[in-house]
């Protein structure tokens, strides 16, 4: 009897010991990493390659797709443009890519480079490897250094063009914050380095509110690029003169809202913003411009109806709506809300923000006067 039961005894370590030993000869399991921050850059890609074949990497394969970011970082900290880490490489592009490490090529181009930072600091956390957290640490430093000295960021750094990119500058300082702040996956960031990232926000913030545009003597929304030196709006991609991007806009007022306990220089730059939504629609816009004028305009014969709809791009002096082509613009507008037209040129950007976002942030932030009865 005692025989078997040592016998079962040893089988039972046996199994045990197997299974064990299993456990470490199997590779390990890592949690897929977010790459929903991929997305424009790699539609840039796909857009340049045409229908180039490529082998993409399973959502579980993050060593590799991180192997690739490290790959591809320049010598700098950052990446060039449209660089799709996310795939398996060929001998030649690796080639390439080590060849070309010292180019100073690396840009913000659709949203390049906080993704790669925010995916290598998840691989760093996941595996330990120092590699992984140095690069995203690089990355970051680039980003720093890539400010201008008023708070802006340029699209393309190396080239050295003294244009402040605002759609850059706001996607930077979304990124800054978090780090700034300590966020996941950024609380591995020493003390020191995010104090360093929390005086580029404070410069950044500073000069967003600063280049605010205004019209007698109201807040309005933000120009898509400004001349460094004189901060005076600029054409941009896409628009022949300078202009106000209601999208943009609506981006920045979240970005805005977003900060606690908001100083008094941030509550004014959201509620002069709202405020030229709320007055800037093209129903709105109609009514003002039919009522100013004795004769109304050509362009505005035809009234709109419905649900609010903003256009895309504004004149900087006058607020006037700007059309993508030479069409009356309220009747291109019509078509766009009979479906007629596909055009990106007008839509309901800030229908919620003023409905439901403004509301509840107002409530949070910029409580009622006390008032009493005498």
């Amino acid at each position: 009897m005692v025989d078997a039961c040592m016998l079962l005894l040893r089988r039972l370590l046996l199994i045990v010991f197997c299974a064990l030993a299993g456990c470490q000869t199997h590779d390990p399991v890592y949690r897929p990493v977010a790459t929903e921050d991929f997305d424009r850059t790699l539609a840039s890609w796909r857009k340049t390659r045409g229908g180039h074949d490529i082998q993409p990497l399973s959502k579980q394969q993050i060593i590799e797709a991180a192997e690739n970011m490290l790959l591809m970082q320049r010598a700098d900290g950052g990446w060039p443009q449209s660089t799709h880490p996310l795939r398996h490489l060929n001998p030649d592009e690796r080639e390439r890519f080590l060849a070309n490490k010292n180019r100073r090529d690396s840009n913000f181009r659709h949203h390049n480079g906080f993704p790669q930072v925010f995916y290598l600091s998840h691989v760093y956390l996941q595996t330990g490897d120092v590699r992984y957290r140095n690069s995203a640490r690089e990355g970051i430093k680039w980003v720093v250094a890539s400010q201008f000295y008023n708070g802006g960021w340029p699209r393309e750094p190396s080239t050295g063009q003294q244009v402040i990119d605002t759609r850059v500058t706001l996607e930077a300082l979304i990124f800054l914050r978090k780090i700034a702040a300590g966020k996941m996956p950024y609380g591995y960031i020493p003390y020191d380095a995010r104090r360093k990232v929390a005086e580029a926000v404070r410069k950044g913030d500073e000069w967003l509110l600063r280049v605010q545009q205004a019209h007698d003597g109201r807040k309005a929304v933000w120009a898509r690029a400004y001349d460094l030196q004189t901060s005076e709006p600029l054409a941009h991609e896409g628009v022949e003169v300078p202009a106000m991007d209601a999208v943009l806009g609506v981006d920045i007022v979240r970005y805005l809202m977003a900060i606690e306990r908001p100083p008094a220089a941030v509550v004014q730059a959201v509620e002069g913003a709202v405020e030229w939504y709320r007055h800037y629609s093209l129903q709105q816009w109609q009514v003002r411009e039919s009522s100013d004028k004795q004769t109304l305009p050509a362009r505005s014969r035809t009234f709109l109806s419905g649900p609010n709809v903003w256009s895309r791009y504004y004149d900087t002096h006058q607020y006037q709506p700007l059309s993508n082509n030479a069409s009356e613009l309220t009747l291109e507008a019509r078509d766009w809300f009979a479906g007629k037209s596909n055009t990106a040129w007008y839509g309901k950007w800030a229908t919620k923000l003023l409905r439901e976002d403004y509301p509840r942030w107002r409530k949070k932030n910029v409580p009622e006067p006390i008032t009493t009865n005498l």
